[in-house]
């Protein structure tokens, strides 16, 4: 998406879109950012789960919450990514701090989920894989087709999920 169609979409001139930031990539690293902190947000202000599966319950729909507030966003994150320009590679980097967020989060609940036998023993070294089912669960989620309701959504990730790692 070029600069002109942004500044279109939030109903302003291209001129005030670059005051505030001079290049895509700048305007991308901020969107990512609160993207970042949406998520955490959503994280912090989830009532604290019972169990191991009631957390990564929590987790799943922090996510899903981020992802539903602006689909094409993180479409085009997820496409801006890909590409090998220097914009890429930043946005790239960006994403995988929140990556690196998500599997802490994630090693936490699978290491207390064993420690409460929800989880078979070594469930910590599969959080990698389960980042990986979380992100093609909400690309999935992101397009234009998913219309499946959050709680619905929600607890097929999280049912699959349990039942791979018990």
């Amino acid at each position: 998406m070029a600069m002109e169609e942004i500044a279109a979409a939030a109903g302003i001139a291209r001129s005030t879109l670059y005051v505030y930031f001079p290049s895509r990539s700048e305007l991308l690293h901020a969107a990512t950012s609160a993207m970042y902190e949406e998520f955490a947000e959503q994280l912090r202000s989830a009532a604290p789960a019972g169990t191991a599966v009631e957390q990564l319950r929590t987790l799943i729909t922090a996510l899903v919450l981020v992802v539903d507030r602006d689909r094409k966003f993180f479409r085009l994150l997820l496409g801006a990514e890909a590409s090998p320009s220097v914009e890429g590679v930043a946005i790239g980097a960006a994403l995988a701090n929140i990556a690196i967020a998500i599997n802490a989060e994630t090693v936490a609940i699978l290491d207390r989920g064993t420690k409460e036998g929800c989880f078979a023993q070594g469930a910590t070294n599969k959080a990698d894989l389960v980042g990986q089912q979380l992100l093609g669960a909400l690309t999935v989620r992101s397009s234009e087709v998913q219309n499946v309701e959050r709680h619905h959504f929600v607890d097929r990730i999280v049912t699959f999920l349990a039942q791979a790692l018990a």
